[in-house]
């Protein structure tokens, strides 16, 4: 693995590839953009575009490939020759940004050995940074998207994010509290909430798109978010990264283990954040 001060300057390279990217999509996002629907039928703007072209810009003098939502994906045999690698959603919750209710991220991920190690998501539209490497843990701070601030100055003002509850009673006197997207509610979701109110009593909802999900689970602002539905290997690999460095974890729903990165298919299984592994029911 890489060393302290590699992952340090890999980490800021993280952030600086977010802070631009937000730069090129937020007039976009102001004043207006195209929508197009690819062959799988989900959304693509123009501000998807523009943000890959700017990360992709700035990470490349990292000398490490770059697999992108938007990019070009190479084959499962020539991908998996790769030990490390940038792992990029360029505008994750593409239907929030086009409904404009600000709950968009950018997300930036290292992967390495199919785990991710380094992560970054980046809610422009509400001027929230989340960050982390597995050697230095995971953080928060506001972070505008302001031209004219210093992105550096902004960065050293952070607060250390710590998963809640991580030792759950069988019927703790709190609601659980779980995060659900604003876009997907398979059906499989019910049959979880039911097993995991039966276990743990009474839940309480909050709404949320993106990567934003995850987060909240890191800064114990929610104790579990399930997913059972599809998702990308981009869609979750920094919010992984997040979230187990803040204490918490993101597991397969079945296995019980850890999201791995660089499979021959990159659609994830069925998955659940939380605060503690007491959650997987």
């Amino acid at each position: 693995m890489f060393s302290l001060s590699v992952m340090n300057d890999f980490l800021y390279l993280g952030i600086q590839a977010a802070y631009m990217a937000a730069q090129s999509i937020m007039p976009l996002y102001q004043q207006g953009f195209w929508v197009k629907l690819k062959k799988d039928q989900t959304p693509v703007t123009h501000a998807d575009i523009a943000a890959h072209q700017t990360i992709t810009e700035q990470l490349s003098g990292s000398l490490l490939p770059i697999l992108s939502e938007e990019g070009v994906i190479l084959e499962a045999q020539a991908r998996q020759a790769i030990e490390s690698y940038w792992l990029v959603d360029p505008l994750d919750g593409t239907r929030e940004f086009i409904k404009k209710n600000g709950e968009f991220t950018i997300n930036i991920a290292l992967i390495h050995n199919q785990k991710p190690h380094l992560g970054v998501v980046y809610a422009p539209a509400l001027g929230q940074l989340y960050y982390a490497h597995s050697q230095l843990g995971a953080y928060h701070c506001e972070l505008p998207t302001n031209p004219n601030l210093s992105l550096q100055a902004f960065t050293q003002h952070t607060q250390p994010l710590q998963a809640q509850r991580l030792i759950l009673s069988t019927k703790p006197s709190t609601p659980i509290r779980v995060v659900m997207s604003r876009s997907h509610t398979p059906p499989h979701t019910s049959k979880y909430l039911q097993t995991l109110q039966n276990t743990h009593g009474e839940l309480s909802y909050t709404h949320r798109g993106s990567a934003l999900k995850i987060c909240l689970v890191a800064t114990g602002e929610a104790d579990v978010y399930p997913r059972f539905g599809p998702t990308m290997e981009w869609d979750t690999a920094a919010g992984q990264a997040i979230v187990e460095a803040a204490g918490g974890v993101l597991l397969d729903a079945c296995q019980h283990t850890p999201l791995v990165y660089n499979k021959t298919n990159l659609e994830n299984p069925s998955f659940i954040a939380a605060c503690h592994a007491s959650l997987m029911v």
